[in-house]
């Protein structure tokens, strides 16, 4: 009861005006932020390749959620809409071909981005027959990154 005791007494010697004023500041804040551009799914199996793209993304205004493999993804997509799924190739169990498949039979309004490590043109160009939106190789995506970065870095600062 004593530590119970000294946080009452702290928020009577605060006041509820401040209370209030600090819990309007938050609703402010969190009533300002931007919409997101759109919803995307990452479907990526590399944790460190996760936390880079969802990184990229969010920065860039995004809302970005992430499946380890094309199972955990099919399991998301019928339980919420996505308007993009960025997914890997290679992956465990569902691999992004099948992701790719689903996601155009269930899903038509979705786009579908794939990236890779290894690339061909054949396989670029089948991918997007059988309907990817568009397919990158994962160094391209890192060097735009770096790029960026060092774009932002040469601005003068203010």
């Amino acid at each position: 009861f004593q530590a119970e005791d000294g946080i009452r007494d702290v928020e009577r010697s605060r006041g509820l005006g401040d209370v209030y004023k600090r819990q309007t500041q938050r609703l402010e804040v969190q009533t300002t932020m931007p919409e997101p551009k759109a919803r995307v799914l990452v479907v990526e199996d590399d944790e460190s390749m996760q936390d880079f793209l969802s990184t990229f993304l969010e920065q860039e205004g995004y809302q970005v959620e992430w499946a380890a493999h094309g199972g955990i993804a099919k399991e998301m997509l019928e339980a919420q809409h996505y308007d993009v799924v960025i997914t890997d190739i290679i992956m465990p169990e569902v691999d992004g071909v099948e992701v790719l498949d689903y996601v155009k039979q269930n899903h038509p309004e979705t786009g579908v981005i794939i990236m890779t490590g290894r690339s061909s043109v054949r396989q670029a160009v089948d991918l997007i027959r059988r309907g990817a939106d568009d397919y990158f190789k994962l160094v391209d995506l890192w060097v735009n990154s770096l790029l960026r970065a060092a774009g932002h870095q040469a601005q003068p600062q203010k």
